[in-house]
């Protein structure tokens, strides 16, 4: 990996969309210099919401960049705050997404079983409240409790592990997308397209064989990649009740969550199976993905 990662992978001609990249693209560079390709470039994208896209950035995701499909790894909440801030904004992406040409999937990570296992974590007396102002539709209070009492304490990483054992289901589903070669090429995002998002490029990396340290560098550099945003995004994790560590980009977060699938799983194929991931849908994200 080289030290200190040339600029010109994480340039991109999209002007508002944040922390967009080309991860074949990006992976190869970050390969020590005279490594052959290693992921085929064009199929496999990452980026942070691209709610406000600009009609031109809607058009080069459709023609130039030749989408198929986007994965939004968002919860109903996130959707519904964005949603009230649609009014005096542009929505010329949701117009594109919604087309003919481009399928968007909603595979909310952080849902289902993952909800359950932060509510079980807190002692009965918020517990309790917070199902009682999720019932009320007061979801951000509700949240701001998890985000103090189980989320902040946990950090990124421990958010990752508990990531890693409730979403089963959800990153099943992602990675079926990514098995279908009609689907490709295909966009991944979240809210800041860096720790949900990271996560699953995390895993079909590690599926790929790709070095470690290559990943981390992909991984942290959405830190610098989200700057202009960052005063933004900090009032919304203030609003979660999290701080700045959650606007950070952890060097040990994918180390860390590689060593506890393989130390938990004996490896990533093992945890994909525990997913229901099967060796056929593997072998054609492989087929997919990599450069051969």
């Amino acid at each position: 990996m080289t030290e200190h990662p040339p600029s010109s992978l994480f340039e991109t001609p999209l002007s508002s969309i944040l922390n967009f990249r080309d991860v074949g693209k990006t992976i190869n560079g970050l390969l020590p210099p005279g490594s052959p390709p290693m992921l085929r470039k064009g199929v496999l994208y990452r980026s942070a919401r691209p709610d406000n896209a600009s009609a031109a950035d809607s058009e080069l995701l459709s023609t130039v960049y030749d989408l198929k499909t986007i994965i939004d790894l968002r919860t109903e909440t996130e959707h519904l705050e964005q949603a009230k801030k649609k009014g005096t904004k542009s929505d010329a992406f949701a117009q594109t997404a919604t087309s003919d040409k481009i399928a968007e999937r909603s595979i909310n990570l952080n849902g289902g079983w993952f909800s359950v296992a932060l509510i079980r974590k807190l002692n009965w007396g918020s517990r309790s409240k917070v199902l009682g102002l999720m019932a009320t539709r007061h979801r951000l209070d509700a949240i701001k409790i998890l985000g103090v009492e189980v989320m902040k304490p946990a950090g990124l990483i421990g958010m990752g592990k508990l990531t890693l054992e409730s979403s089963h289901k959800e990153i099943c589903e992602v990675l079926q997308v990514l098995a279908h070669h009609d689907s490709l090429p295909v966009l991944i995002h979240c809210t800041q397209g860096k720790d949900r998002t990271g996560l699953i490029i995390m895993l079909v990396l590690l599926l790929l064989d790709a070095p470690t340290d290559t990943i981390t560098a992909d991984y942290v550099a959405s830190e610098n990649q989200l700057e202009p945003e960052k005063e933004e995004r900090m009032a919304e994790l203030a609003s979660m009740g999290l701080d700045e560590s959650f606007a950070v980009c952890p060097a040990n977060f994918v180390a860390e969550l590689k060593c506890y699938i393989d130390d938990k799983y004996g490896g990533i194929e093992n945890y994909l199976k525990e997913c229901k991931v099967d060796a056929s849908s593997m072998q054609a994200i492989r087929h997919n993905l990599l450069d051969r």
